[in-house]
């Protein structure tokens, strides 16, 4: 499953761990290679995103405040994976230097909205 799966549209899932934790995360998927995130009640992030078959890389461009937002030399790569009916997505890091993204994202299932 998954091969006809898009991931464009709006995603929501909770940090599992750390001082955010059960906090929300929503995460909209722009097609034209954007993306912005509202994270709990810390601030949102604007980022850029390339899927290359199921490989996910987002880059986090901007936050508000600043500290929200992973520096943009630190791309994260993740394997997406979805569900049969497309409507859930799980993101398994690859490669990501950005330890708060990292726990909030990887292996953490999203919702799509």
């Amino acid at each position: 499953a998954g091969g006809a799966c898009k991931y464009v549209g709006t995603w929501v899932t909770h940090i599992p761990v750390g001082p955010l934790k059960g906090q929300a995360i929503t995460w909209s998927i722009n097609a034209d290679g954007t993306s912005g995130g509202q994270v709990g009640s810390t601030g949102t992030v604007k980022s850029t995103w390339q899927m290359s078959g199921t490989t996910l890389t987002t880059t986090d461009v901007s936050g508000t405040p600043p500290t929200a937002a992973c520096p943009p030399s630190m791309p994260g790569k993740y394997t997406v994976s979805y569900s049969a009916d497309c409507n859930t997505s799980t993101l398994n890091v690859q490669s990501d230097s950005c330890l708060p993204r990292q726990m909030g994202i990887n292996n953490n299932p999203f919702k799509r909205q």
